[in-house]
């Protein structure tokens, strides 16, 4: 016997459905159509009826990527790096090349250090030398340096670093940029003159200086190039300076500088020339020196170059520019 309440199932009152202007059958086949999806902290049911409310925060309309924080770090380089300078003279002093050798002689070994710690150039050029000597002094001068200390090589002498004989003479100009190109890395030297600036008659083609170079990019070395104005080539070809451009990776990407031979005879407007038609460092040697400083300083503090562009040719020398 079962206890309980005395009703009948006619007597219970049917739940009725939210849209109750719609028959029962018409509301099972809208069910069918019907899907649950599950999107992490809300529900929904079709596609297109997702909740307004958004299941994922969405992106910035300029995100913060790893891009922007380099940007600022590099904005922030800049600034502490050009205010290490107090003079116009330290400044012109960074776009100065030192022209120098690698040999066993102590009094030219102390004259470039004096130098380098009087003036804190920007880099030196090595022309003549030995492997092992030149290994040892880049350490000795980078150590003087409070800054960073570019190091390029001439052509020819990057060349007789790699020896003599059939085995050389038998490489392409391509194969030749990768073997000095390896040596360079070896070496820690940053930048190499693809053509030899004082003896004109030893200076490559125009394809072989192409070659060279994209044997150089192999080895990720710096090749430099003639200037492709061929009225300007043909200028200074007659005269004791000369201009290349170089091909410089530094940080970011490839830089292109451009070297002006101030070894020779030089005025305050042959620079103002050099500078204008682009010019971002001088090779110099110990007599010249201090002379293309004091000019480089005069031209700045006379108007003719701003220092806000020297400013622009001094990080673009060091890499902090894209």
């Amino acid at each position: 016997m079962v206890y309980g309440p005395d009703f009948s199932m006619s007597e219970i009152p049917r739940i009725q459905p939210v849209d109750g202007d719609r028959p029962d059958d018409e509301r099972e086949e809208q069910k069918s159509k019907r899907r649950v999806l599950y999107q992490g902290r809300a529900w929904g049911e079709k596609d297109e009826e997702l909740p307004v409310q958004p299941t994922a925060t969405l992106p910035e309309p300029n995100p913060t990527s790893s891009h922007h924080f380099s940007e600022k770090e590099r904005v922030v380089n800049r600034k502490s790096y050009l205010t290490q300078f107090t003079t116009i003279e330290e400044k012109c002093a960074k776009l100065c090349f030192l022209e120098t050798k690698a040999l066993y002689d102590l009094s030219l070994q102390r004259n470039t250090e004096i130098l380098i710690q009087t003036w804190q150039i920007g880099g030196i050029l090595f022309t003549q030398g030995e492997e092992t000597r030149q290994r040892y002094l880049i350490q000795e001068y980078r150590a003087l340096s409070k800054t960073s200390l570019l190091v390029a090589n001439d052509f020819l002498y990057s060349l007789s670093l790699l020896g003599q004989g059939d085995s050389l003479a038998s490489l392409s100009f391509s194969e030749l940029g990768e073997a000095v190109g390896e040596k360079n890395a070896q070496m820690g030297v940053d930048i190499q003159l693809d053509w030899e600036r004082k003896n004109r008659s030893t200076s490559l083609k125009e394809e072989e200086q192409e070659e060279f170079c994209r044997g150089l990019r192999k080895k990720r070395g710096t090749a430099g190039k003639k200037h492709g104005n061929e009225s300007r080539s043909n200028s200074r070809s007659s005269s004791t300076t000369a201009t290349s451009v170089l091909e410089m990776p530094i940080n970011l990407g490839v830089k292109t500088i451009t070297f002006f031979d101030a070894t020779q005879a030089i005025t305050t407007e042959s620079l103002l020339e050099a500078y204008q038609e682009g010019t971002d460092t001088f090779v110099v040697n110990e007599e010249k020196l201090r002379v293309v400083i004091s000019y480089l300083a005069h031209l700045v503090r006379t108007g003719k170059i701003s220092e806000e562009d020297l400013d622009r040719r001094l990080l673009k020398l060091l890499g902090y520019l894209v």
